[in-house]
């Protein structure tokens, strides 16, 4: 039997089910520098390989769900591939997720 649903049916759930459908889901640390010199490492479940020629990755940052106007809605890692330009995807080894994971806290 098919079973169609829309985002808006499966409410909160819908990062749950995306997580659990990429098994074994890998991780990235993604780190930057803003143009002031601040340094920043954070993980992403959201990134993958999409082209070879030429090499390209992608990763999808979310929004400041705590941002405001005044500060902005983007996260760190944003805000500096926007000021820069630039950022290093690095491949988490399994052994490294639990420390990841402890990263992407808001310090």
């Amino acid at each position: 039997k098919f079973l169609s649903m829309t985002p808006a049916e499966i409410g909160r759930g819908t990062y749950k089910l995306l997580i659990s459908c990429i098994v074994p889901r890998p991780i990235a640390l993604v780190s930057t520098v803003s143009a002031k010199g601040v340094r920043n490492l954070a993980p992403y479940s959201y990134f993958g390989a999409m082209n070879h020629n030429p090499p390209t990755v992608c990763f999808s940052p979310c929004r400041n769900r705590n941002g405001n106007e005044k500060d902005g809605f983007d996260k760190d890692t944003l805000r500096n591939i926007k000021e820069t330009g630039e950022f290093v995807l690095h491949i988490m080894s399994k052994w490294f997720v639990d420390v990841a994971n402890f990263s992407c806290g808001s310090f």
